[in-house]
């Protein structure tokens, strides 16, 4: 088993949606996958047509309340399986603070499924805390999504500075095996973000990124599943199924570490830099399987589901409306506040003014 770290500094860049449909990918290959989902908001959880979370997690593996093959959830998609995040997967750098000091803890609390699974994915949390340093540490290799951003450049700078620490002093043997730029444009093709990028990283910034779909990734969220399987054919979809070919190393290829290291392990995983094109035949299989499992999706239920799209809370409903009558009524008795006093004001103005004329008009008879 190898553990590919799906990591960047910044949000908001592509990083799960990258994790989950490179998951999809490599299962649709042939490899057997697993997610460990390690961001608290949880993501990549509910990317993966589960229709209930779970109820054992990342968090009670890590901290030892639960062992990894109790945790493990499989999907209706082949090969793949998930170790969910749950909601007290926030609190998890206070309890490592607290706990055991030593970093590695995600490498030991997944040795028991090495020999029963191929890749392990873990999706980071954007932050830099001591679930990340553990997760960096315990990886293979690490993979970096960054939009061609002002803002996300500079993640991207400050992810290589840390990723670059984690190897001089924790993790020598830790990859960097590909940048790819995300939610890309068409005029980000050739901007400067996107050249700054290849300028810094050479080739291992993927020359072709995937495209800004915003109505594909959208619908694929609603419905909880990765955007591959929502949608097969579409163009951002198959950019995924391409780096992943790029990525997987195949059994004809020599030793893709490139460690320069006697006796190295042969990873599983090419640098982007070193990677060929895919084989057509490979791709199209893929696409197939991929496609199947959207009609499994779809017959299951899941895709209507809409997994991620809330119901309505009758209760919130009942609040919001007891606030708008209750505001509402505030503001009437406002209004009418200031109607009666504005009455008030001119009932009193015509009052005098009426008892001048007649006093005046009084004196002014007298007279005649």
């Amino acid at each position: 088993m190898e553990i590919l770290a799906v990591f960047n500094a910044k949000g908001g860049v592509g990083k799960t949606t990258s994790a989950v449909n490179l998951a999809a990918c490599f299962a649709a290959m042939g490899e057997r996958v697993v997610v460990f989902d390690l961001d608290a908001q949880g993501n990549a959880t509910s990317s993966m047509g589960i229709m209930k979370a779970p109820g054992v997690g990342t968090y009670d593996v890590i901290t030892g309340r639960a062992a990894i093959t109790d945790a493990l959830v499989p999907t209706f998609m082949e090969n793949l399986s998930l170790v969910g995040a749950t909601k007290n997967l926030a609190t998890i750098d206070v309890d490592l603070a607290l706990g055991d000091k030593s970093g590695g803890i995600l490498s030991k609390v997944v040795a028991p499924i090495k020999n029963d699974v191929d890749i392990l994915i873990m999706d980071c949390a954007p932050t830099f805390g001591s679930m990340t340093i553990n997760a960096l540490i315990s990886a293979d290799a690490v993979f970096i999504p960054s939009q061609p951003s002002p803002y996300a450049h500079d993640g991207l700078v400050r992810t290589w500075t840390i990723l670059s620490r984690i190897r001089q002093e924790l993790h020598p043997a830790l990859r960097v095996v590909g940048i790819l730029p995300t939610l890309c444009s068409s005029a980000d093709a050739d901007g400067g973000i996107m050249s700054a990028m290849k300028a810094e990283f050479g080739n291992l910034v993927d020359d072709r990124g995937v495209s800004l779909d915003s109505e594909l990734f959208a619908a694929a969220t609603a419905a909880g599943v990765p955007a591959c399987v929502f949608s097969p054919a579409a163009t951002a979809s198959l950019a995924y199924v391409d780096l992943a070919a790029r990525l997987l190393a195949s059994a004809s290829d020599g030793d893709p570490l490139d460690s320069g290291k006697p006796g190295a392990a042969r990873s599983r995983f090419r640098r982007l830099d070193n990677a060929p094109a895919p084989d057509p035949e490979k791709r199209q299989a893929v696409i197939h399987t991929l496609e199947a499992w959207r009609k499994k999706a779809d017959q299951n239920g899941i895709l209507d589901a809409n997994i991620n799209v809330p119901p309505v809370d009758a209760a919130a409903m009942e609040m919001a409306a007891a606030e708008i009558v209750s505001e509402t009524g505030e503001e009437g008795e406002r209004q009418w506040s200031a109607i009666a006093r504005w009455s008030v004001l001119v009932g009193a103005a015509i009052l005098l003014a009426t008892s001048s004329f007649v006093l005046g008009w009084a004196a002014g008879a007298e007279k005649f």
